[in-house]
């Protein structure tokens, strides 16, 4: 099965955003406190590809829990900041503590679109991962939409009911 790796050069952190939720860590702090790694699986409907693996930086709670400690790209199920269980093969399953965010997943053409408040993480040449709170998720959505329209992005989210099961590979 191919695994999917994102290096994670540059983080920058959205215009007034300072702490991922009350009484935790910056975002600096929260990705030096990851002490390992899970995998997600990617499903590819459609298109004859097979399954992959996307590798997510966590902190490890015990065993059996982690916290996600970096913007997934292909999983759009998970989130900056959740807490989750991990099987015995390394794979994130359930979310049982949600972060209140929502992951978006962006492939664009120049410049890389203005999305204020939120945490962004370059994944790759023309490649975003966004975590967004609930508050801001339905402005990024609505950003990301009319870019898309623009002809300068494309994007996926759960958010997105046309496109959420086909990932940005």
């Amino acid at each position: 099965m191919a695994r999917w790796r994102p290096s994670w050069p540059l983080v920058r952190l959205g215009a007034g955003l300072v702490l991922l939720a009350a009484g935790v860590a910056g975002l600096v702090t929260l990705q030096q406190r990851a002490n390992g790694t899970v995998l997600t699986l990617i499903l590819v409907p459609g298109t004859g590809e097979p399954p992959r693996d996307e590798e997510l930086a966590v902190r490890r709670l015990d065993a059996r829990t982690a916290e996600i400690c970096c913007v997934p790209f292909l999983q759009m199920r998970l989130a900056l900041g959740d807490v989750v269980r991990v099987d015995a093969r390394g794979y994130a399953g359930e979310v049982i503590r949600p972060s209140g965010r929502v992951t978006f997943a962006v492939r664009h053409d120049g410049p890389a679109p203005e999305l204020p408040g939120v945490v962004t993480e370059e994944i790759g040449p023309g490649r975003l991962a966004v975590a967004a709170g609930e508050e801001q998720a339905r402005e990024v959505h609505e950003l990301l939409r009319q870019g898309e329209r623009a002809g300068r992005l494309e994007y996926r989210s759960l958010l997105r009911w046309d496109k959420v099961d086909s990932p940005l590979l």
